[in-house]
């Protein structure tokens, strides 16, 4: 066990290491700690872990940043006072790292029409450092072919924790179904990127054909399978649309990590997903 004290500078060494703001390396840690209980819990099994914590798992948490988790429930029954419970259970696992967690709020999710789900408010809590944490969990995703055990790689220990997660072809392919979907209505500036990232991080450690069957299986479910004959046009109308070029400028000006990164280069990456995607 580390003391408090031990954890703040650990973090403060690593932020200044690498050029990471403290804050962000701390909610991190913070969503390990919930991620390590959740590994203990008997809730283990139904969570697959997704979104912004699983890539920059994937990437490296200097290459990006999360403001939430994300997970799948699968096997488990999605209404609140089932998700209560288990989380109440969750944060009351004590795993002597000095963070207290507590469970502040359960609401229903009402921005993703698509799927069932809950957002729940965790506040967490390291002496006099208190960081509120919000975690999606929703129900009805199709993951091809089937949740994988990922070694999660702690921020502060030579240690991995085992989650069950997505596997990179459905990640992948959950993002580029939803910029065809969305096409340049799409803000979700965050999936350009990690597609970008994950390509350059993964380049031979995905399969082809299971990247094409996950897509065309999240096409399938999802219902937008028509649009598949049109996505070329659509990813072409994206990169030649300036106000997407201007929120691709926010983001890098938002998160230096990406500042490198140029317009141009997330196209290629997108259209050549987009090709291994369909063959």
């Amino acid at each position: 066990m580390r003391s408090s004290r031990q954890v703040k500078d650990l973090i403060k060494n690593m932020s200044k290491q690498r050029g990471i703001h403290a804050q962000l390396l701390l909610r991190n840690y913070m969503f390990e700690r919930l991620l390590e209980r959740i590994a203990h819990s008997d809730f283990n099994q139904h969570f697959v872990l997704k979104g912004g914590v699983l890539a920059a798992s994937i990437i490296g948490v200097d290459l990006r940043s999360t403001m939430d988790m994300d997970a799948t429930i699968q096997g488990y029954p999605v209404n609140q006072g089932a998700i209560e419970k288990a989380f109440l259970d969750i944060v009351s696992i004590s795993l002597e790292d000095g963070v207290i967690l507590s469970l502040e709020k359960v609401e229903p999710i009402r921005d993703e029409a698509d799927y069932n789900g809950f957002r729940l408010s965790i506040l967490a809590q390291l002496d006099q450092v208190r960081l509120p944490l919000k975690v999606d969990l929703t129900t009805g995703d199709k993951i091809t072919p089937k949740e994988i055990e990922y070694q999660y790689q702690l921020l502060l220990e030579d240690r991995k924790i085992e989650v069950l997660a997505y596997p990179i072809e459905t990640v992948l392919a959950e993002k580029l179904e939803t910029m065809i979907t969305r096409g340049t209505t799409n803000t979700r500036l965050r999936d350009f990127y990690d597609i970008y990232a994950l390509l350059e991080t993964k380049k031979a450690g995905f399969n082809n054909d299971l990247l094409q069957k996950a897509f065309l299986s999240t096409a399938n479910h999802r219902g937008s399978e028509g649009l598949l004959k049109d996505g070329e046009t659509i990813l072409n109308e994206v990169f030649q649309s300036d106000y997407m070029e201007q929120l691709w400028t926010r983001y890098q000006q938002q998160y230096p990590y990406a500042i490198d990164i140029n317009w141009k280069a997330i196209e290629n990456a997108v259209l050549q997903l987009w090709k291994m995607s369909i063959q």
